[in-house]
This record gives structure tokens, sequence and C-alpha cells, in this order.
């Protein structure tokens, strides 16, 4: 009888008449699991990789820099919560070309469909009446671009990072969207941002403090010119103070900084 020589594979149980074959199939098998362990290491280690972003960075500069060099955990995050793309392979040239927000400050962004990620709570419509209607954050639009295509819908790779994404779309190779970003996520830049008040709040009491100071010695050097004047026949009566001094105190003003990202 004729003998047929075959080679089974032990994880797929193929038969291979060639062992040519037979060899570049496992060495395939091979590859495609260091590739699925290398996916597998980055999807779980995802979340505490957006919670150090998110305790540590404590400005836009740091933020656009932190996606960049995170790009493929923000990629992987995106592919695991897709139905249809779950299994994609991360590009290994990968890049972020480009990541900018555009956002201004409010004491109440919208928790309809976003909250705060420790203690927060959505509100859909103000239905739940003991709830809050909105939390302090930042609400504007996000814009970003990618060196490849975006797999299924480019806002998944944001949810549950504390870059959450509202409406828009996204394009072949980026995005646009509204987004939502609570100071309650972002410690870190809290604690800056209140740093930043209260040098502004020092720099305020000492120009109240100098204007104070110097307000006396003005208002005295003004009113010896007026006399003189009026001496002099130059004027009738002596007018208001405060209509010939400005003696209203221009404080310096503190704006909360934009949170905008540029490339």
């Amino acid at each position: 009888m004729p003998q047929i020589l075959a080679w089974e594979c032990p994880r797929t149980k193929k038969l291979f008449t060639s062992e040519a074959k037979y060899r570049n199939h496992l060495r395939k098998l091979a590859r495609d699991s260091l590739v699925a362990k290398r996916r597998q290491k980055i999807v779980d280690s995802r979340l505490e990789i957006f919670k150090t972003m998110r305790e540590t960075c404590k400005n836009a500069e740091e933020i656009e820099q932190f996606v960049k060099d995170n790009v493929k955990v923000f990629w992987a995050h995106g592919l695991h919560q897709s139905a249809f793309h779950k299994n994609d392979e991360i590009p290994e040239d990968l890049v972020c070309h480009s990541y900018k927000i555009t956002a201004t400050h409010r004491d109440s962004v919208s928790n309809s469909h976003h909250c705060p990620m420790s203690g927060g709570v959505t509100n859909w419509g103000g239905e739940k009446k003991d709830a809050p209607k909105g939390y302090p954050g930042f609400q504007g639009r996000v814009e970003f671009k990618f060196s490849h295509d975006t797999p299924g819908f480019s806002s998944d790779m944001w949810k549950n990072t504390g870059l959450e994404t509202g409406s828009g779309g996204g394009g072949s190779k980026g995005g646009g969207y509204e987004i939502f970003m609570f100071d309650a996520d972002w410690p870190a830049w809290q604690e800056d941002h209140d740093k930043k008040l209260a040098e502004w709040q020092e720099r305020m009491q000492q120009a109240k403090a100098k204007y104070d100071a110097e307000y006396p010695a003005k208002k005295e050097a003004w009113e010896k010119d007026v006399m003189e004047r009026i001496l002099r026949g130059e004027l009738q009566s002596a007018p208001k103070y405060e209509d010939q001094w400005n003696t209203k105190f221009s404080f310096p003003t503190f704006s909360y900084p934009k949170f905008e990202i540029k490339v």
C-alpha cells in the first residue's frame, strides 16, 4: 500500500503534505502569538496608563506629549472596544501627527453622557432630581491626525480615558469631536491651576498695597497743582479729584487658561 506522509499542526489540527508549508505555518502561528501577547499586554495595562496621564499631566503640552508617546495604547483601547476590529493588528510604525484641544473652562459642563470618573454620575436631561446637572471642567473641540487609517469609530480610543468625546466624526486618518474634561479627573492640572491662582492673588494684593501707598501723595500733588492754577486764573473752581485722576484701581486680571494643544 502506498504510504501517505503528512504533518499535523498541534494547535490548529491542520494537515500539510509539504514539510516546508508546515514549517511556514508554524512560524506564522508563532508570529501571530507574539503579536497577540504584545497587544494583550497593552490592553491589560491601558487603564493604569490612562490613570497615570490624568494624575501627572498638569498642562496642555504634557497631555499632547502623553498622547503621542502612548498612541499605541489609545489605539489598542479603541480596538478593544470595537466588535468588528477587536483582533486587528496595531501598526508597528503608528504615529500621532497632531492632537489639538481647543476648549474653555466652565463652572458646569454637561453630564448628560459623561461625568467625572470617580464619584461622578450622569444625568440625562436632568431627570435625576437629586443629582447634579453638570460638573466643573473644560468643554470644546478636539482634532487629531494619525499616520494610519483609524479602525472603526475613532472616538472609541478616547472613551473612559478622561478625554471624553461627544458629537463629531472621524476621517480616514483622524477626526474631530466635541470634548469634555472634568476638573475632578485631572488632580495635577487642578493643583497647578490653584498654584497659579494663588500667585495671581498675591500679585493683586501687592499691586493694591502699592496703590494705597501712592494714592495720598498723588492726591496731594493734584490739589497743589489745582490751587496754583486757580491763583493764576487758569481755573475758576476746583474740579473733583476723581475727574482728573484715574482713582479706580485696575487690578491684574486672572483668566482661566484655555486648554489648548498645538503641534
